[in-house]
């Protein structure tokens, strides 16, 4: 499945970005887009997805392990 993550255990953010575009990548071959022209753009979304995802999950994590940025957001 696009955007879930290929393996089941995911270490940090950058893996699943890493998984998660790697995915996205394989299925944007060319003979693909041109059958389907109009999935270009929603792979471009989704990539753009995933990249969101990665800087929500890192400073999520960020906000966790650092005292100092927790404080600035309690």
């Amino acid at each position: 499945m696009i955007g879930a993550p290929s393996s089941s255990v995911i270490d940090s953010p950058i893996d699943a970005f890493y998984a998660t575009t790697q995915d996205i990548l394989n299925v944007a071959n060319p003979d693909f887009l041109q059958q389907h022209p109009s999935m270009g753009t929603l792979l471009l979304v989704g990539l753009i997805s995933a990249s969101e995802n990665y800087f929500r999950d890192l400073f999520a994590r960020i906000i966790r392990i650092c005292p100092i940025a927790l404080d600035l957001f309690i």
